[in-house]
C-alpha cells in the first residue's frame, strides 16, 4: 500500500515510475518552449507558405504558448516534423512543423506552425 501511495504522488506531480526510475514528464506550458528536440521527421529544409493566418507556437501542439500570429502568405523555412503518429498513418501530412520565419512581422522568429496550414512554397 506505501509504494502505491508512493506512485501516486509521483505521478501527481507529473513524475512517473519506469523500471524503477522517476522520469519527468512536462506539461506543456506558456514557459515552456520546445525546439527540434522534439522532432521525428527530418525534412530537407524547404521553405513553406502559410495558407491563412495562424498562430506561431513554442511547442508542437496548442497547449503552447503563441509566439505571434502568421499571416497569409508567411514564408517559414522548416527544417523537422513532430508527427503524433510517428509516419506509420496512412496519410502524407505531419501534424506540426518547425522552422524560422523568414517573412513578415515575426521574420527571424522560431517554433512551430500547424502542418495543416503551411504549403510547399
Amino acid at each position: 500500500m506505501r509504494t502505491l501511495h508512493k506512485t501516486a504522488a509521483l505521478t501527481a506531480t507529473g513524475l512517473a515510475a519506469v523500471g524503477g526510475i522517476a522520469v519527468s514528464t512536462p506539461a506543456a506550458s506558456a514557459s515552456t518552449s520546445v525546439g527540434s528536440s522534439a522532432c521525428n521527421i527530418n525534412t530537407k529544409n524547404s521553405t513553406y507558405t502559410a495558407t491563412t493566418s495562424v498562430k506561431f507556437r513554442s511547442g508542437p501542439s496548442t497547449g503552447y504558448s503563441s509566439r505571434g500570429q502568421l499571416s497569409r502568405g508567411t514564408h517559414v523555412y522548416v527544417v523537422c516534423f513532430k508527427d503524433a503518429d510517428n509516419g506509420v498513418g496512412v496519410s502524407n501530412s505531419y501534424d506540426w512543423a518547425y522552422g524560422k520565419v523568414t517573412s513578415g512581422a515575426n521574420k527571424g522568429k522560431v517554433g512551430w506552425v500547424a502542418d495543416r496550414f503551411l504549403n510547399k512554397a
